[in-house]
């Protein structure tokens, strides 16, 4: 009777060690953050919108760089009680919701571009001086949160709808020697959010695979000065 416990408790553990090969577990520490601010950001002429729209670009992508804490966001489905029905009721879904602001921590830099980078953000939504309100659609953008795997490929990822910077935390500063580095706060605000990897055939996720495994490749070879524009 005995060896019978055994042996199935010996099964169950190689199952459990197949399994965790097999699928690693998630790591939270392995995360991308993708930033696209609104298409008019900085506003201005042709040639103006034209020249604000790389350098935002370029700004955007050193501040998802530099992204050092994000939650994902989660969703909630309101019901109501069904009483119109005979003995127990029943919760009924009446209405989706979602989750409050999305909070992400970035690591500042020596000349806080990434709070001001927020802040010309903002100040699409809201005019400084006179303090008029932009159209809503001027103003929003969307916001890409992936999981990574151990190999730093995209294994899970949602996409915030019209979001827009909502609040820009306070930066405490302290005359105290520390080896810490500065951290800057920013709460997202947002309408929905979308499954990224809902739509992805197997195919879709074999030449994503590839694709950056060639580009990890490809950077890690370039020289530091060129790679640090990228």
């Amino acid at each position: 009777m005995s060896n019978f416990i055994e042996n199935i408790a010996f099964s169950a553990l190689e199952n459990f060690v197949g399994i965790s090969m097999r699928d690693n577990y998630a790591l939270p520490s392995h995360f991308e953050v993708i930033i696209s601010p609104p298409a008019k950001f900085g506003g201005g002429g042709f040639l103006n919108q034209f020249f604000n729209s790389v350098r935002t670009e370029n700004n955007a992508r050193e501040v998802s760089l530099r992204c050092s804490n994000v939650a994902m966001p989660g969703r909630n489905l309101t019901t109501v009680t069904d009483s119109n029905i005979y003995g127990p009721t029943r919760e009924i879904v009446e209405n989706v919701s979602f989750a409050e602001d999305v909070t992400l921590s970035f690591q500042a830099s020596q000349d806080l571009k990434e709070r001001e980078f927020f802040e010309s953000w903002q100040q699409q939504a809201f005019n400084a001086t006179s303090f008029d309100v932009g159209y809503y659609f001027d103003y929003v953008g969307q916001v890409d949160i992936f999981l990574l795997d151990q190999n730093n490929r995209r294994q899970y990822g949602c996409r915030l709808n019209e979001a827009f910077p909502k609040t820009i935390g306070q930066v405490d500063l302290d005359a105290t020697p520390a080896t810490g580095i500065l951290a800057l706060p920013v709460s997202m605000s947002f309408r929905t959010w979308d499954n990224l990897d809902r739509d992805r055939t197997p195919l879709q996720r074999f030449i994503e695979d590839v694709v950056d495994e060639s580009t990890l490749a490809l950077r890690r070879n370039l020289p530091p000065s060129i790679r640090s524009l990228l």
